[in-house]
């Protein structure tokens, strides 16, 4: 029962607004809603589940001139996606990596106690 409250959460838990994108964090994923015009008249938005993601990364950018950041998502499949926050929005896509951290450890951790109750 419990399982379905989560999927079916609409609000988002933290949303952090990106260089060309808003990045909203729920319990079970991550939307990527990109902003920029070419984007949102020919794009998508982007549904990655906790499920998919192997790892999560923030760098300083080495192209933007402001001395912003990049939060990098790597997933399973090999695929990574890079978000560009400028040097005003990096402490936004800090919480964000803090945040998406502490929900794959709790993954990680139920993961485990259900392979010991298993066995």
């Amino acid at each position: 029962m419990a399982t379905n409250a989560v999927l079916h959460h609409n609000k988002p838990v933290m949303t952090a607004k990106g260089l060309f994108h808003e990045l909203e964090v729920y319990p079970d994923r991550l939307v990527i809603r990109r902003t920029d015009l070419i984007s949102r008249l020919f794009g998508h938005d982007e549904v990655i589940s906790y499920d998919q993601i192997k790892s999560i990364h923030t760098y300083k950018s080495l192209f933007l001139i402001d001395n912003g950041s990049q939060l990098v998502i790597i997933s399973y499949s090999g695929k990574s996606r890079a978000l560009s926050y400028g040097a005003h929005q990096q402490h936004s896509a800090q919480k964000i990596k803090d945040s998406v951290e502490n929900f794959l450890s709790h993954r990680e951790v139920v993961s485990q106690m259900n392979m010991v109750q298993s066995h």
